[in-house]
């Protein structure tokens, strides 16, 4: 059995030996670990580095710090020095820390029939999929076509 952490997030079930290629293993590199008929579902979410945020915290105080020391008459103009001197001072920090940070998080739903209608709620959730057939072409639990507004059942 190949090794995977492969596991439905809707059951629990593992799945089977037979659930694996045999005959391309190596043919989609990108799901290879994903047995045939699963579907791997993959959410990120971007969010600010705090450590960059300090950075740059500590870049605007060393700009205020050396501007301090400038003559008010002369500030203004030695801005854009001091700011390119303080900026190549961090340049080798600010290279090396990313500006966020992606967390990600994987899920697997297997091919059963429970696990695809939780499969199915989530696309409709999402607005990847459109709703169930019988919410679709409107029809009551009864299966009677619904009353048009203004219209009298039995005309």
């Amino acid at each position: 059995m190949p090794s995977t952490d492969v596991f439905c997030a809707a059951t629990g079930a593992l799945p089977d030996d037979a659930d694996f290629p045999t005959d391309h293993p190596t043919e989609d590199e990108e799901l290879g670990d994903l047995p045939v008929g699963w579907t791997r579902i993959t959410m990120q979410t971007r969010t600010p580095n705090p450590t960059w945020q300090e950075i740059a915290a500590v870049e605007e105080a060393m700009i205020a710090q050396v501007v301090q020391g400038i003559p008010k008459a002369q500030r203004k103009p030695a801005l854009v020095g001091i700011r390119v001197q303080v900026a190549a001072q961090l340049a080798a920090l600010r290279a090396q820390t990313p500006p966020y940070l992606i967390e990600t998080e994987v899920a697997h739903v297997g091919p059963t029939e429970e696990a695809a209608k939780v499969l199915q709620t989530l696309k409709v959730t999402l607005g990847l999929a459109e709703g169930e057939a019988d919410e679709a072409d409107g029809d009551d639990e009864d299966g009677a076509a619904p009353v048009e507004d203004g219209a009298v059942e039995g005309e």
